[in-house]
């Protein structure tokens, strides 16, 4: 491919990293964007090229003088201490634009450039590839840009000014890895664009790949720290990768200003696979983030957010593990505006399954966390707190799911406003089962909600519902357990639906076979205050039933059903479609029995 077709080749990275898009409006940025740089304004000697191209190709120049050449390697070097060596057909290496440069390329086609300030540092090992450190710009001491294989890139504190200390490392065929600065990506078509970045010091990028990356996918290898934007420091990015046909990426602290601190890490050992990892990037002043995202099954997708998209994300934490095949695995974290301490895990060791966490996806989120577990086949585990809403706090969400085509999610003030406290857990231990836990969603202001739900029996349905659909729901708690076995229901409901429904209980226990067991608590109505409902089943086959406050204004109303016989029915029912009824009490302890108002 050679140097005049391959500076920063990223192909899909930049539309896989969400910045390809615009990426054509960019295409005019100041900078280097054509396939060889300009000659310096310095007194650099530019080598010539022999007249012959057999043999091996070797240039050597250092302090201004070009001291070997042989074939078509070229060199140049200018400044006290600075050198440049290149070795290899078609190669090239540039030491200039300051002093103590080193520049050293040694495979078919390469460049190696360090310049635009002093100690400066580019190697490249390999064919094909490119290594710049401090390319771009003025200003830029202490870079190091190293290359270990072929059509390969590495890029240090370069495409910007007074970019410092920066270090980016590839090692790998197709692989690319730049800290600090800007970068520059040539797309599928040819077209190649500069996104620069400035004064950004101490970003350390490295990327891995010992895989056997086929042409499609091999464009999407890469690691990115500190680079597109202003003012990154002490960002992290690496990327490891040791199977075949990966997309494997890190990206910590860019696409915009002043990240400082993040860290994201991917390590991938399957083919076939997509793993992914992001750190406080596309958005201003995130610091501390952290992303880890690990996968070891075939023909899997693994990513981990934090921190980005948003302004001032502090702390977030996103982790994600992935031993499964043919799995999707996903964790979020603080995706908005000013959401502190968030922490998202998802966990998957099955085949085939879908493992996702979502913490503080909306503004002003602070210390929300989620983490979803799966270890069945073909399950799906999810959940989410404090998403889509603004300042909400201290929610925690979690799913946990053991059985084979399981469904278990949890949900905690998700979509709304001002929730704070909010709790939703799920456990699922059974196969062909579904346990749903939502606390304080779809309303606003919905305080200190808690959904728990618990199964751990086969072809079962369990839900927990806790002031939902309304605003101002308060301190609602609804609670499911299911131990049976093939075809149970059981679903609790505290608050939902309507509007300042405060303090309201829905608590439904079943340990029997084909049963339906149901709560409802203040649901449907307005300023439903204090309601409770409780059942407890026992027995097979069994439906048991319990209402309590379904119209407007019903004040501390309570229904409660118990059933430990079999084949029997109990309901009870408080206040339903009345208004204004005050303290109405209902209970149905035995099979058969219906008790309404």
């Amino acid at each position: 491919m050679g140097y005049a077709t391959y500076i920063g080749r990223v192909g899909a990275l930049a539309v896989a990293l969400g910045i390809g898009a615009g990426l054509a409006a960019t295409a005019a940025t100041p900078g280097i964007a054509s396939a060889k740089p300009a000659s310096s304004d310095s007194a650099s000697t530019e080598a010539s090229s022999s007249s012959s191209d057999s043999g091996t190709s070797v240039s050597v120049s250092a302090n201004g003088d070009t001291r070997v050449q042989k074939g078509t390697a070229t060199s140049s070097a200018s400044g006290t201490g600075s050198v440049a060596i290149s070795r290899g057909d078609g190669s090239y290496a540039e030491a200039t634009g300051g002093n103590r440069n080193r520049a050293q390329v040694s495979g078919t086609g390469s460049t190696a450039i360090a310049t635009g300030g002093d100690n400066n540092t580019a190697t490249v090992t390999g064919d094909n590839s490119t290594a710049y450190a401090g390319y771009g710009g003025t200003g830029n001491d202490d870079n190091t840009a190293t290359v270990t294989g072929d059509d390969s890139a590495a890029y240090a504190g370069s495409f910007g000014d007074n970019n410092t200390n920066n270090t980016a490392t590839t090692t790998g065929d197709d692989t690319l890895a730049a800290a600090g600065g800007g970068v520059q990506l040539t797309f599928p078509d040819g077209t190649e664009v500069v996104l620069p970045g400035s004064n950004s010091d101490a970003n350390t990028a490295t990327a891995t790949n010992s895989g056997s990356v086929a042409d499609t996918v091999g464009d999407n290898f890469g690691s990115l720290a500190g680079v597109i934007g202003d003012n990154n420091d002490n960002n992290t990015a690496t990327a490891t990768s040791s199977g075949d046909n990966t997309t494997a990426q890190a990206v910590a602290g860019g696409f915009g200003d002043n990240n400082s601190g993040n860290t994201a890490t991917v390590t991938n050992s399957g083919d076939d696979s997509g793993t992914f990892a992001g750190a406080g990037w596309q958005g201003d002043n995130n610091d501390g983030n952290t992303a880890t995202v690990t996968n070891s099954g075939d023909s899997s997708i693994t990513q981990a957010l934090v921190g980005l998209l948003g302004e001032n994300n502090d702390g977030n934490t996103a982790t994600v593990t992935n031993s499964g095949d043919a799995s999707w695995t996903a964790a979020t974290a603080g995706a908005g505006d000013n959401n502190d301490g968030n922490a998202s895990s998802a966990t998957n060791t099955g085949d085939a399954s879908m493992t996702a966490a979502t913490a503080g996806a909306g503004d002003n989120n602070d210390g929300n966390t989620s983490t979803a577990t799966n270890t069945g086949d073909n399950g799906f585990a999810s959940a989410r707190v404090g998403d889509d809403g603004i300042d909400n706090d201290n929610n925690t969400a979690t799913a946990t799911n053991s059985g084979d085509y399981g469904n278990t999610q949890a949900s905690a003030g998700a979509g709304g406003t001002d929730n704070d406290d909010n709790t939703a857990a799920a456990t699922n231990s059974g196969d062909a089962s579904v346990a749903v836990a939502v606390a304080g969603v779809v309303g606003d202001n919905n305080t200190a909600n808690t959904a728990d739900v618990t199964n751990t029996g086969d072809n079962s349905l369990t839900e927990a519902v806790a002031g939902n659909g309304g605003t101002d729901n308060d301190d609602n708690t609804a609670a499911a357990t299911n131990s049976g076995d093939n075809g149970s229901w059981t679903l609790a409901s505290a608050g939902i639906v309507g509007d300042n429904n405060t303090g309201n209980t829905a608590d439904v226990t079943n340990s029997g076979d084909n049963s339906y067991n149901e709560a409802v608590a203040g649901a449907f109505g307005d300023n439903n205050t204090g309601n409770t409902a409780d059942v407890t089943n026992s027995g097979d086959d069994s439906l048991t039933q319990a209402e309590a406050g379904l119209g407007s204004n019903d004040d501390n109303n309570t229904a409660t059903a118990t059933n430990s016989v079999n084949d029997a029915d109990t309901v009870a029912f408080a206040s339903v479609g009345s208004d204004n009824n005050d303290g109405v009490e209902v209970t149905a302890t035995d099979g058969g029995t219906d008790i309404r108002p």
